[in-house]
This record gives structure tokens, C-alpha cells and sequence, in this order.
């Protein structure tokens, strides 16, 4: 079944998302958002990065997972991409970041071999579509995942006005996943149709975090607003 995000319009929330991102996926059934990036870090690097969206290196814990993945990597440039998964603890004894469960895998043949003693964390193979250990120094994209609790959580702010709610999140997302998980909640992004309701909006956002937020408005079908 679908996510439903519940929340209380007293919790704070917020969201945050990077221009950096070369593309981004929803998985419907959980709402987990995933972001893929093209910019070559090195494990500690892209596992830190993630971090500081409010999210983790990917986890790929079942196969309509690792199809989501897959979907992803495909817009993708780079031969390899980071995932969440290490046996720096204990050789041959792999686990997730996040503390999930370590059942489904999808490990290139031979792989992995813990080639010359230090090969202890997971990345994606794009040209296969299989998993692959090396060590955590190589340079490569990696994919982020933001769960949907932490972009439930980031609601920052709610206003009342007109019979319409409206609520601030602050974690950053792109536009399509934004769009998105308004629709997933009962809404929209939001539409200012007034001089009055421009000036709710302006209220609200006066207790956010961030420098721009997403409205519900595209030109990209026939380049008209």
C-alpha cells in the first residue's frame, strides 16, 4: 500500500534538497526520496553529504528497491555510485547504515572478494546493475535516500486562512518530489492567486530556514506559466 504521512499541525518540520542532484525518485510505497549524484566523493565524503540533507547513503533492502535504484542510475554519468553498505566491522559480515536488515543482495559474480584486504564498502554498478566492494577511498557519484518520517518532521510552520491550510517544510527536495509528497498528504504546492495571499505565504515563509521555496507553477509543457 501507498505511504500516508500524518502529522499534527503543531510539530515542526523540515525538509532540505540540493541543486546538486542529477535526478530524483519517490518510492510510492514508503516515500522514501531518493537523489542521485553525478559529483565524486569518496565513501566518508558522500556518506557525510548525505548526512547533512538529512539522509543516508542509499539502502537496498528488496528487489522493487534495487529496481527503483536501477530506474535512477540510468540518467546517471558515472560508472559507479556509493550505496550504504559496509563490512568494516567484520570481514564478510555486511551491513546496512542504517541498521536494517541485511537479507536481499545483489552482488556482481565473484563479487565480493575483498580484493587485497581492503575492500569494505558497497557501490552500485551502472553498467550491470549489480553491487561491487572496494575501498572506501575511490572517487565516484554516490545516491542519497531521504526517509519520509524526516520529511514529515520537517514541518516548520501551519497557517489557516480562507478554508486552504498551509504548511512550511523545510527540507529541501526537488521540485517533482516536492510536488510530490503535497499530493501524497491531501494537497498541492502551493498556488498564490492574491495580493492577500501572497502575503500569507510571505508570513509563513518569515520563519523558515531557507533562502527559496517550491510554488505549484511550471512552464515546462508549452513554456507558458
Amino acid at each position: 500500500s501507498s505511504f500516508v504521512p500524518a502529522y499534527s499541525w503543531s510539530e515542526t518540520v523540515s525538509v532540505t534538497v540540493t541543486e546538486e542532484a542529477c535526478n530524483s525518485l519517490t518510492n510510492e510505497k514508503n516515500g522514501n526520496v531518493y537523489l542521485l549524484f553525478d559529483t565524486s566523493k569518496d565513501y566518508k565524503g558522500a556518506k557525510e553529504y548525505c548526512e547533512s540533507l538529512g539522509g543516508h547513503l542509499a539502502t537496498i533492502t528488496s528487489a522493487e528497491e534495487q529496481e527503483i535504484i536501477t530506474d535512477l542510475c540510468k540518467s546517471g554519468n558515472n560508472e559507479n555510485y556509493w550505496l550504504g553498505g559496509t563490512d568494516e566491522a567484520s570481514e564478510g559480515v555486511w551491513k546496512w547504515i542504517t541498521g536494517e536488515k541485511w537479507s536481499y543482495t545483489n552482488w556482481n559474480p565473484k563479487q565480493p572478494d575483498n580484493s587485497e584486504g581492503k575492500e569494505n564498502y558497497l557501490h552500485y554498478i551502472n553498467a550491470t546493475n549489480d553491487w561491487n566492494d572496494t575501498n572506501s577511498s575511490i572517487q565516484m557519484g554516490f545516491i542519497c535516500e531521504i526517509e519520509q518520517k524526516t520529511i514529515a518532521s520537517s514541518v516548520k510552520k501551519g497557517i489557516k486562512y480562507n478554508g486552504h491550510k498551509y504548511i512550511l517544510l523545510d527540507q529541501s527536495l526537488p521540485w517533482t518530489e516536492a510536488k510530490k509528497y503535497c499530493e501524497a498528504v491531501g494537497g498541492h504546492l502551493v498556488t498564490i492567486n492574491s495580493a492577500d495571499e501572497n502575503s500569507i505565504i510571505s508570513s509563513l515563509i518569515s520563519d523558515g530556514t531557507k533562502s527559496r521555496y517550491w510554488l505549484g507553477a511550471t512552464s515546462e509543457n508549452d513554456n507558458k506559466w
